[in-house]
């Protein structure tokens, strides 16, 4: 993966080719972004979402996301609720940035 601190090796854990999602266990301490259930968003609520490069719109529901980490036991106990204070939006799309990796397979 390429970060912009550089690049880590990371190992596939799991794999769900249905919903073209991917587990991937990278070494590090890193920190997670936030998931809110899809549910619980209303009508004028700003929601930001993180997507693949180059235009291309993709989106999935968190509640699948939420339903496939739940599938593996070392990451379904470490889940816990969401952290709902307001933050600016400036803020979250610094958290994002930070996360974003760039996946390179070969």
């Amino acid at each position: 993966m390429v970060t912009a601190a550089g690049l880590i090796t990371a190992k596939v854990v799991k794999v769900d080719k249905a919903l073209d999602l991917a587990l991937l266990k990278a070494e590090g301490i890193f920190m997670a972004l936030p998931v809110i259930p899809s549910r619980g968003v209303r009508l004028g609520v700003t929601a930001a979402t993180v997507g693949l490069a180059e235009n291309v719109n993709y989106a999935l529901k968190s509640s699948f996301l939420l339903g496939f980490l739940e599938s593996v036991p070392e990451v379904a106990a470490k889940l816990r609720e969401p952290n709902t204070q307001q933050r600016k939006f400036e803020d979250v799309v610094k958290s994002v940035e930070q996360a974003t990796v760039l996946v390179l397979v070969y």
